[in-house]
């Protein structure tokens, strides 16, 4: 990803994506242009073009669910685009789940009691710097929040 950033013709590749480029992507589409002319004019590879249009398509089924296949059509998408897209979102999906319980695993996450105190601890602070950062704004809702606080611990 930071060499395609480097490279000025696809200094976009991995930024999000915002409302004018997707209206410029779908246009683009309309008109015939290539995935690689779209991703030469948005700075972005073809790769992450193709990955757009059919997240937009599938948004767009989804506004639209009456007539799915007029709308793939109209964006060049066909079911094998979507399932491989789906293939990839949960290949990417299970890296990302692998990837946080290999990092939990790695610190060992067996907490002792003080680490569980400190813990606690640390919430009580911010749940203290809230109430106070509410009650400074709104004294009516800092009533409220204190009568709640009261009751629960009833």
């Amino acid at each position: 990803m930071r060499r395609q950033r480097e490279n000025p013709e696809t200094k976009r590749a991995g930024l999000k994506w915002d409302d004018e480029e997707d209206q410029k992507v779908f246009s683009m589409v309309k008109e015939g242009k290539s995935m690689e002319d779209i991703a030469k004019d948005l700075f972005r590879t073809p790769a992450s073009i193709k990955t757009r249009v059919v997240i937009l398509t599938l948004n767009e089924i989804k506004k639209n669910p009456a007539d799915p296949e007029k709308l793939m059509k109209e964006y060049g998408i066909t079911v094998e685009d979507i399932q491989k897209y789906n293939e990839k979102k949960k290949s990417n999906d299970e890296k990302k789940q692998n990837m946080t319980l290999s990092m939990i695993n790695a610190k060992n996450l067996n907490p002792t009691i003080k680490d569980l105190y400190e813990l606690l601890k640390e919430n009580l602070v911010v749940s203290n710097d809230i109430r106070s950062m509410l009650c400074k704004r709104d004294d009516l809702l800092c009533d409220k929040i204190s009568n709640l606080s009261i009751n629960d611990k009833k």
